[in-house]
């Protein structure tokens, strides 16, 4: 290697020392040399075989120290990317820069008091993010990917921000802390797809109050606050899919949206207010919104220019409500006892069935409670099975019932008892 090797004692200690024309203190080569990296204290140098190996059973077995540059520097090909000063840099052009594996502890462990405790870089850098436990950055692919068969791919903790936090182009709107947190100002904020399970799932609060709502596209579940939240500028607010995609329905732009072949697109449930919230345009009235007849419910349209809930369907009803133990349900083959619709009932735009309580009620306070129009009829009341007006049995009626019998006679109750007094119209 150019001159002598020097052995010398020292407190008892053995050094050796490389020649005078060899700066660096020892240099160990395995067949033809291999890249030159300047000066070290110690250089291994290869073609072929490793450079330096060092191998034990009870402390590190390559340990670097240094006060102005990286401690441990190691290169496999041509150098990649410099990214300054580290206590342990990997360098490849084609190759893994560092790898980490581990049967019982983590593969690679980094922290720092300073600056960010691991950095992963994919081409060019991606947008700068501060300081954080872990980093991935790229300009085209992918910042972090986590993949696991039996445990969490990615699990993040944080005291005081967010969990997780993703972006997709420039940050969508503010929504403050949170353990996930997806944010875009042109994409969508949180995608969750499930063939055979909730596509998306959040709770808050305690799990032991919260209703358990099953299968669906997007589950939020919480005792005292919003189930589900989404906000958006320009696109979906809250996306949920579940099942295949090419057989569930395409539905645009909207605030929240539910799309599931086979499952709920859409379950909303809360124990303390509405389940599921809806407004278009400016807000209603705030008298109208702390009405008695709105108060809590399964389902609250509010619009102060446009219709509050809007039900649609090709062959089924377009809106279907229940308070209480369902009522009958009225199709043309399945009548209800003592009653005979006279060629049937079709399905409905509006249906509402209840056991003990008014099945469909309309008030206003300056204009009509109810207005019917049909083609064949504006209104059809089924006849009773039995003949003449109410008896007795039937418990108490009020002024102003209407009741068809049988034989097709109409009587009007003039007052309320039980039965009620009934006078025969037609």
């Amino acid at each position: 290697m150019g001159g002598d090797i020097i052995l010398e004692s020292l407190e008892d200690k053995v050094t050796v020392v490389g020649a005078l024309s060899v700066p660096s203190g020892i240099v160990g080569q395995s067949g033809n040399p291999g890249p030159g990296v300047g000066v070290a204290a110690v250089i291994g140098t290869s073609d072929m075989a490793t450079g330096i190996a060092g191998v034990s059973n009870q402390a590190p077995g390559v340990f670097g120290q240094s006060n102005q540059a990286s401690a441990v520097i190691g290169q496999s090909g041509a150098p990649g990317p410099d990214h300054g000063i580290a206590g342990v840099d990997g360098t490849s052009d084609r190759n893994t820069g560092v790898a980490g594996v581990s049967n019982q502890a983590a593969g690679v462990f980094g922290q720092s008091n300073q600056g960010s405790a691991i950095i992963g870089q994919a081409g060019a850098p991606g947008p700068d993010t501060g300081i954080a436990g872990v980093i991935g950055t790229s300009d085209r692919n992918t910042g972090v990917a986590g993949v696991s068969n039996q445990a969490a791919g990615v699990f993040g903790q944080s005291n005081q921000g967010s969990a997780v936090i993703g972006q997709a182009g420039a940050p969508g709107p503010d929504t403050g802390i949170a353990g996930v947190i997806g944010t875009s100002d042109r994409n969508t904020g949180v995608v969750g797809a499930s063939t055979s399970s909730t596509g998306v799932f959040g709770q808050s609060g305690a799990t032991d109050n919260v209703p358990r709502t099953g299968i669906a596209a997007v589950v939020g579940s919480a005792d005292t606050v919003t189930g589900v939240v989404g906000a958006s500028t320009s696109s979906t607010g809250v996306f949920g899919q579940s099942g295949a995609t090419d057989k569930v329905p395409r539905t645009g732009i909207g605030a929240v949206v539910g799309s599931a072949d086979t499952v709920t697109g859409v379950v909303g449930a809360s124990n303390s207010s509405a389940g599921v919230m809806g407004q278009l345009g400016d807000a209603a009235r705030s008298d109208l919104l702390s009405h008695d007849l709105v108060g809590l419910a399964a389902v609250v349209g509010t619009s102060a220019a446009f219709t509050g809930v809007i039900g649609f369907s090709g062959n089924g009803y377009g809106v279907f409500g229940q308070s209480g133990s369902p009522g009958p349900v009225f199709f043309a083959a399945d009548p209800p006892p003592g009653v005979s619709f006279g060629g049937g009932i079709p399905i409905a735009a509006v249906m509402g069935t209840s056991s003990a309580s008014t099945a469909v009620a309309g008030t206003s306070g300056n204009s009509y409670g109810g207005h019917f129009f049909g083609g064949r009829a504006p209104v059809r009341l089924a006849p009773a099975s039995t003949q003449g007006a109410p008896k007795a049995e039937t418990g108490a009626h009020q002024v102003g019932e209407l009741f068809v019998d049988r034989d097709g006679n109409l009587f009007f109750c003039k007052a309320s008892g039980t039965p009620g007094t009934w006078a025969q119209i037609v």
